[in-house]
């Protein structure tokens, strides 16, 4: 078992040796390989997937095209889900999927890879997990060749897979598991392996920042029995890390091993996970070990702080109607504020400090959200208010809402009385025509017609009487008509002040067109602002083939981008051809309030800046998650952004809620809002990224019905 021992290591130790080389200046002859990176996939369970990159390792002739088998050798153990070809593929093709074996192809018709050129990447496979086991991924070459279509000859070093674990799967985690930092500070992370059952020969491992804008590993540190060791120049977002124990000092059986410690460097504020990643790590006995790795995460704060909410309300007490000032007493300089005076799950007001009136008596527990660009805080106040019966008799005041609001013949809604001031009788109108239909408080009607239909409720008590009367309120349709012949609204375009400054009011146009076959009823139009509705705007109809204009008001509290999404038939009353094509997105920028200007002369220069194109180009366009259930997790579904402007951009995400009263979208609760609270991505000229998205209901939501969000991705020149 020593001799055996001594082998091993002198081959980890002369491969070692060959890279040191390397960086001397020394010379030494290979022959063309394929690889994998990694070089092995661990699925601690079936149903995960793992993506590996293949590589030749050099090109000494170029590279014009490939035609390559991949397989599994098991295919009850993984299956291939996913190829992806790197920018220099001009002409491509692929078998379908998902599969245990694909053939793929790839031509460079414009000669992106050069004689020389070393550790071209060909592609990357996405592989599924099935059932626990070994398998390896292997590639069969059908053809190769350079740029003068000679054949490259290569051997093929296959990569393993291991899917499930057992008591003699190491883990190796990074340590802390978590990390936050102010930009500038650094941490210590240790990479430590629960156990090592036969030993430890040696390890290479990559450790990748998988958000490069947050910081750099700057320093690798290793333990005393590390013999050899190599690590990837710093500064850097991703380093290979490499060490052979060349005295057998790491036993079988030893537990808790440090691996390396690398410090990490914060930088611009984010978030990001640290991943693990071996190429190889070998036992005693020079086999590979199939280990299970956890990643690790780091969050950068920046020189802001976050909010913390606090409010004071006056009168907290009284006699109903209760009129109620109330003011904003958080810390944290918070740029957004949302109001739930009844804590109802709907936000009642944006503004800074709002009053609101309680007409009915109770008592109400009040929630107050603050926001600003560092996060969020909630200060909820559990029966915070108290509004009590009124010893004078109060006349009621009529209200009213209905379940269904359009739809087709016969059509059946039902009507929730909503009045205050106790009312004693009701008497409904559901056609306006003066005859009333029911007195019940809350009835349901039938209607049997197409049309628009205006509904009136008067109630009335000791103390007087009171109607509410909502025009074409209900608006009923021909079952026999097709999607084709509705109308379809479309917000065509958004047109902001051109000047917009912090603490001023100012206009949102915007312009909405019905591109349907049928003319488009009464209906509202809305105005948000990162994800809040800010601004309401009825439209009284617009017939097919035209426009309306409409204009909103919004008052911004401080400067900074914002992102402002414009809603035709907000409330979904109109039935429409494309009920998913309703907004407009865009993102503003507000200025710093001019601080006014001194008398006296002053002289005038000229200065002109001139600035890039750009033009950024998403799709899809939309994306249908179809049914989910609470504690279900939705399939990917992937996006394309595309460059097309004149110069490199940096991306980001902003997440809105298009349904009204929700904040599934914006607050993170369906989407991962780790991702896309710090989406950013550096988009090259003519060049584009792939990103995907998935969707997760709480599994303690109690919600249902159709739910709409919006991402919208804003671009800016990178310096």
């Amino acid at each position: 078992m020593k001799l055996t021992r001594k082998k091993i290591t002198g081959n980890l130790l002369r491969s070692l040796a060959v890279l040191l080389l390397f960086s001397l200046g020394a010379c030494t002859a290979a022959g063309e390989e394929l690889y994998f990176e990694p070089q092995e996939a661990v699925f601690s369970d079936t149903v995960s997937v793992a993506n590996l990159s293949f590589y030749l390792d050099q090109a000494p002739s170029g590279l014009s095209g490939y035609n390559l088998t991949l397989s599994i050798s098991d295919p009850s153990v993984a299956r291939i889900t996913g190829v992806e070809f790197p920018s220099w593929v001009s002409l491509n093709n692929s078998s379908s999927l998902p599969a245990d074996s694909v053939q793929i192809k790839a031509v460079d018709l414009t000669e992106k890879i050069n004689a020389g050129d070393s550790n071209v990447s060909l592609g990357t496979v996405t592989v599924e997990s099935l059932a626990s086991g070994e398998a390896n991924l292997t590639v069969s070459v059908n053809r190769l060749d350079d740029d003068s279509e000679n054949t490259i000859s290569v051997t093929v070093r296959e990569a393993k897979l291991t899917s499930g674990t057992t008591s003699k799967n190491p883990i190796v985690s990074i340590i802390p598991a978590e990390s936050t930092l102010s930009s500038g500070e650094s941490q210590v992370f240790e990479i430590r392996a629960d156990n090592f059952p036969d030993g430890l020969s040696g390890y290479d491992f990559n450790l990748t920042l998988e958000n490069p804008a947050v910081g750099n590993f700057t320093d690798v540190e290793y333990p005393s029995w590390v013999g050899l060791s190599e690590n990837s120049s710093m500064p850097n977002t991703s380093i290979k890390v490499k060490a052979v124990d060349t005295t057998d000092v790491v036993k079988a059986g030893d537990e808790n091993v440090l691996l390396a410690s690398a410090t990490f460097v914060a930088e611009t504020p984010g978030e990001s996970e640290i991943s693990l990643t071996f190429n190889r790590l070998d036992d005693d006995s020079g086999s590979n070990i199939n280990a299970v790795t956890e990643a690790s995460s780091v969050k950068v704060q920046g020189s802001s702080t976050l909010p913390v909410a606090n409010f004071t309300a006056t009168p907290t007490s009284g006699d109903s109607p209760l009129t109620v000032q109330f003011t904003d007493e958080s810390a944290g300089s918070p740029t957004a504020w949302a109001w739930d005076f009844d804590n109802d799950g709907s936000i009642d007001s944006t503004e800074q400090n709002p009053s609101y009136t309680y007409t009915s008596a109770g008592t109400y527990t009040v929630n107050l959200t603050v926001a600003n660009a560092e996060g969020n805080d909630s200060e909820v106040k559990t029966d915070y208010i108290t509004a009590s019966e009124s010893s004078t008799p109060t006349e009621p005041v009529a209200a009213f809402n209905a379940d269904v609001t359009n739809g087709t013949v016969p059509l059946t809604v039902n009507f929730t009385d909503q009045s205050t001031g106790t009312p004693t009788s009701w008497a409904w109108d559901f056609d306006n025509d003066g005859s009333i239909d029911s007195t019940e408080q809350n009835p349901s009607y039938t209607y049997t017609a197409e049309g628009n239909y205006t509904v009136n409720l008067t109630v009335s008590s000791a103390a007087g009487g009171d109607s509410e009367v909502k025009a074409e309120y209900i608006t009923v349709t021909d079952s026999s008509t097709t999607p084709e012949d509705r109308p379809d609204l479309i917000v065509s375009s958004i047109s902001p002040s051109s000047s917009i400054t912090a603490n001023t009011s100012c206009n949102i146009g915007a312009t909405i067109s019905n591109t349907g076959a049928d003319d488009a009823g009464a209906f509202n139009a809305t105005l948000s602002v990162n994800g809040v509705v800010v601004d309401t705007h009825a439209v009284s109809g617009i017939v097919s083939g035209s426009s309306a204009a409409v204009n909103f008001s919004w008052k911004p509290v401080a400067a900074g981008y914002y992102s402002v999404t414009v809603s035709a038939d907000a409330g979904d009353v109109i039935a429409e051809s494309d009920e998913t094509n309703n907004e407009l997105a865009d993102c503003i920028k507000v200025e710093e309030a001019s601080s006014g200007s001194q008398n006296g002369s002053s002289s005038v220069s000229l200065n002109v800046t001139i600035v890039p194109v750009i033009s950024l180009e998403v799709s899809p366009s939309a994306l249908n998650f179809g049914e989910l259930y609470p504690g279900k997790t939705s399939e990917l579904q992937y996006l394309t952004l595309k460059n097309i402007g004149s110069c490199d951009v940096n991306v980001t995400a902003v997440v809105s809620d298009s349904s009204a009263g929700d904040q599934l979208f914006s607050q993170g609760l369906m989407l991962d809002s780790q991702l896309w609270n710090n989406y950013w991505k550096v988009v090259g000229k003519n060049s584009q990224e792939n990103t995907s998205v998935a969707l997760k209901v709480p599994a303690d939501y109690a919600g249902s019905g159709n739910k709409k969000g919006t991402i919208t991705f804003w671009a800016e020149a990178a310096e």
